[in-house]
């Protein structure tokens, strides 16, 4: 039987919120084409489209024909083709991508790249829905607007952009449900993620480098476990360190999922290290048939050259003699002196050489 070549949408594997949601922008933009779900669904997703599958235009890989030929995709939210089971997803001649986050290196030359810098790769898609006056539904709109509110943190990860907030804000006129958007992105931990959670603490260790503490957080599970990047949020709420590692080793791969509060920590460019990627501030990688133990280890070989050091005093303060004063010295002296070496301010040193107190500008005034 002759099968007609398709025209695919397709996002990564592992798919959560932002990812479906930019499949679905891109399908109201190109209504002919077919969006195809990753593999994993995060748990919060599947749920999502499982009570509301009849109103979104989403097919799984098994439901294509074997040996399918594509003429097109529309790579969304990532710039690697997934695997789709029974066809060879890297013979398609035309692979336009659209993401939000910056170019691989090993990404193919000959794809068109559409990059752009915003906290979800939704907003990308809303943007030119909304620039076209193009209708939505109430859980079409929903579904985008879950995918700017989970990859932004609501708004206020450091990676959210006010062309993000203005994207909501339009999806929330088109009539995205709230009530709906808070059941799916406070949802609690399953039992094994309370288990993993429970050994990621257990496997916390603590590192200073560069001025800066750094969890890596390392675990084993026997099988896969949904969600690894909910547990993040969860462990730098706890520990607030200036950047954050998951590493989860779940069967024959390991996880890696970095976060980072601070821009002298990249760990964008740290995952790539491990043929991952992302932001900055979040990124991922995924290690096949490594033990969890090496890949520990050569992350805490790696990190030291992604942390820029921090700023301390010493890279401010004035060096060579130190200007003070006596606690007998007058005050005309005392404002001379702060006017003569733009000083704000002197301590004040006795005879024995300890220091009793501190004099300001602002105390001569």
């Amino acid at each position: 039987m002759y099968n007609p070549p398709m025209n695919l949408i397709l996002s990564h594997d592992h798919t959560d919120f932002d990812a479906v949601a930019a499949q679905l922008g891109a399908w109201k933009l190109h209504p002919g084409w077919v969006p195809v779900l990753g593999r994993y669904l995060n748990r919060n997703v599947r749920t999502f489209l499982t009570l509301h599958w009849a109103g979104l235009p989403f097919r799984r890989d098994e439901e294509l024909p074997a040996g399918l030929a594509i003429e097109r995709a529309i790579l969304v939210d990532t710039q690697s083709l997934p695997s789709l089971k029974g066809i060879d997803t890297q013979a398609i001649p035309e692979v336009l991508v659209v993401d939000h986050h910056a170019q691989r290196e090993d990404t193919p030359d000959g794809w068109d790249l559409r990059l752009d810098t915003t906290g979800s790769c939704a907003t990308l898609f809303v943007e030119e829905i909304a620039e076209r006056h193009l209708s939505l539904s109430w859980i079409e709109a929903t579904l985008l607007l879950l995918g700017i509110h989970e990859d932004t943190g609501s708004l206020v990860y450091a990676g959210a952009t006010p062309r993000d907030a203005r994207a909501a804000a339009w999806l929330m006129q088109q009539g995205a449900d709230l009530d709906t958007l808070r059941r799916y992105l406070d949802h609690p931990l399953t039992d094994r993620q309370r288990d993993l959670y429970r050994r990621l603490l257990e496997g916390s260790d603590f590192l200073e480098i560069n001025g800066f503490q750094i969890v890596v957080a390392s675990a084993a599970m026997d099988s896969y476990v949904e969600d690894v990047s909910s547990l993040a949020h969860s462990i730098r709420d706890l520990y607030d360190p200036a950047a954050l590692v998951l590493v989860v080793e779940m069967g024959d791969h390991v996880q890696m999922v970095a976060r980072s509060t601070s821009d002298d920590i990249d760990v964008g460019e740290l995952m790539k290290t491990f043929d991952g990627g992302g932001h900055s501030r979040a990124a991922a990688a995924f290690v096949d048939a490594e033990p969890l133990a090496k890949v520990v280890a050569r992350l805490k070989q790696r990190l030291p050259a992604h942390v820029r050091p921090a700023v301390t005093v010493a890279d401010w303060m004035s060096r060579g003699r130190i200007r003070s004063l006596a606690p007998r010295s007058k005050i005309e002296e005392a404002a001379a002196l702060m006017r003569r070496w733009g000083h704000e301010g002197f301590p004040v040193i006795d005879e024995s050489g300890d220091v009793v107190g501190v004099l300001t500008r602002r105390d001569v005034d």
